[in-house]
C-alpha cells in the first residue's frame, strides 16, 4: 500500500461508519460538535481514524468517527455525539507480511492459480489505543468538546 492509499482507505472506513451509525441532523438528539488533536510520540499524527463508542447503555446513545489529518479531527454538530462518556479508539492501519500457510488455490471460474496473500491489514499502534483502548472522552452539553489524545508508538 502506498502512502497515498492509506488516507483514502481511512476516509472510506470513516464514511462507512458514518452511514452505518446514521447521520444526525433531524433526529432531535442534543448532538454536540466534536473536535480535537491526536499526537504520536509528541508529533501530530499524520493520518488515522478516531472512533467514539458510548460506554453507557442509554437508548439515545450515539457513536461517531472522524478521520485524523495532520493531527486534527472534527465531527460537525449535525453528526456529533450526545453528552456522555465515550471509549475512544485511534487506529492506524498498516500492511504486515504474513507467512504463506496454504498452497496456491485455483480460481473456480477462470481456472487460474491464485497465490496466497503475502500481506494483511494490521495495526500500527499498540492495542491500548484501539482494540483494547484505554482512551476516554466526556462529551459535555455546554462544550466546547475539544479533545487531545497523546498516543505513543511503544
Amino acid at each position: 500500500m502506498t502512502s497515498r492509499t492509506l488516507p483514502m482507505r481511512l476516509a472510506a472506513v470513516a464514511a462507512v461508519l458514518a452511514v452505518s451509525w446514521g447521520c444526525g441532523g433531524g433526529d432531535g438528539l442534543p448532538r454536540q460538535a466534536i473536535s480535537g488533536k491526536v499526537t504520536l510520540d509528541g508529533q501530530p499524527l499524520e493520518s488515522a481514524l478516531v472512533t467514539f463508542t458510548p460506554t453507557g447503555a442509554g437508548g439515545d446513545s450515539t457513536s461517531g468517527a472522524a478521520q485524523v489529518s495532520s493531527g486534527s479531527f472534527s465531527i460537525p454538530k449535525a453528526d456529533g455525539l450526545i453528552p456522555g462518556n465515550y471509549r475512544v479508539s485511534v487506529s492506524v492501519p498498516k500492511e504486515v507480511p504474513v507467512k504463506a500457510s496454504r498452497k496456491k488455490e485455483t480460481d473456480s471460474v477462470t481456472g487460474e492459480e491464485i497465490a496466497p496473500p503475502t500481506t494483511a491489514l494490521g495495526e500500527a499502534l499498540p492495542e491500548r489505543y484501539n482494540a483494547q483502548s484505554e482512551l476516554t472522552a466526556d462529551v459535555a452539553e455546554a462544550g466546547p468538546n475539544d479533545f487531545t489524545f497523546a498516543v505513543t508508538s511503544k
